[in-house]
């Protein structure tokens, strides 16, 4: 009697490591991610006059408070910051060469942005000192950020983070800046060139990235349709594993594509998310709102989800 009672307890004892074990593979186990990809971050002289106040100074916090509810679902918050922060005694501007408060990097953190692509044509509006005094305040605060880059030695240009289990890899290029591009300060900025990106690619999949997102700052302002060498790169970026792309510079909403099958997302623009630029539409812009998900039997993170929330 002694066997078949012990097969019994086997059995029951198989039957009890199956239910514990199979929902670690079920659909329910999958990790989930919400990602939230923002426009253009400007700061108008007309803008910073609204919000200064003689004795407390500026404070953005108050712009940000309708959006912040919204936002604080995602799990990652992309921004492109298209200005410096180079310090108070360089001057404040805005519009054509931008040198934003320095307040407003800790009040784009309380309103729940994690990283700031700084790669555009703006990143030298106070030279390589701005750019450098820049990338030190966000260090200072916390704030994860690619695109341009104080040590000119590193051998990568993009970030690696660790989000719900996740590792995602984001890289930051543009198309040129606002004046001359000389071998010196070149080093400080990714300008998009195809080897450059490729070779970053291979890197962040050497580093066993989950997803890969470029933030890129590309196109023709003003124009709602994207140009030919956007398209190109685009489909450059997919064919050599990018997942994600998210468009900045032309400050008006260009259309998006989400193919499930191919896990590709674009936006080829984004438009403002902070400015005060009016006509041509530059008023709007649009929240990249995606999910993604990874279940144990998957190599790479999927693209479950996109849509793009309007913006005013």
């Amino acid at each position: 009697m002694a066997i078949p009672i012990l097969s019994s307890n086997i059995k029951h004892l198989l039957i009890l490591f199956l239910i514990i074990a199979l929902p670690a593979y079920s659909k329910s186990s999958a990790y989930r991610l919400k990602i939230m990809g923002l426009g253009d971050i400007m700061t108008h002289i007309s803008l910073l006059e609204t919000i200064h106040h003689p004795s407390k100074g500026y404070d953005f916090n108050d712009i940000f408070k309708m959006v912040r509810p919204l936002i604080s679902k995602a799990d990652l918050v992309i921004a492109n910051l298209e200005t410096v922060m180079a310090g108070d005694s360089l001057g404040i501007t805005g519009y054509p060469e931008f040198n934003s408060p320095q307040i407003l990097a800790a009040n784009l953190k309380n309103a729940g942005i994690d990283v700031l692509t700084t790669a555009n044509n703006h990143s030298f509006d106070r030279g390589v000192k701005g750019l450098k005094n820049t990338i030190k305040l966000l260090d200072s605060l916390g704030i994860h950020h690619t695109g341009t880059h104080i040590d000119t030695s590193v051998s990568s240009r993009s970030l690696v983070l660790k989000v719900k289990n996740l590792k995602i890899g984001i890289i930051s290029y543009c198309y040129g800046i606002n004046g001359d591009l000389s071998a010196r300060i070149s080093k400080h900025i990714n300008i998009i060139d195809t080897l450059s990106i490729q070779n970053e690619i291979s890197y962040l999949e050497k580093q066993n990235v989950d997803l890969i997102i470029a933030s890129v700052h590309f196109g023709v302002e003003n124009r709602s349709q994207p140009d030919k060498s956007q398209i190109s790169l685009v489909r450059f970026l997919q064919r050599n594993g990018v997942s994600i792309v998210l468009g900045h510079h032309p400050h008006v909403l260009q259309p998006y594509m989400f193919d499930s099958t191919a896990n590709f997302f674009v936006i080829f623009s984004l438009g403002n998310f902070l400015s005060s630029q009016k006509s041509f539409n530059r008023e709007f812009g649009g929240i990249a709102d995606l999910v993604i998900r990874k279940t144990p039997h998957d190599k790479k993170a999927c693209i479950e989800s996109a849509r793009i929330i309007p913006t005013t």
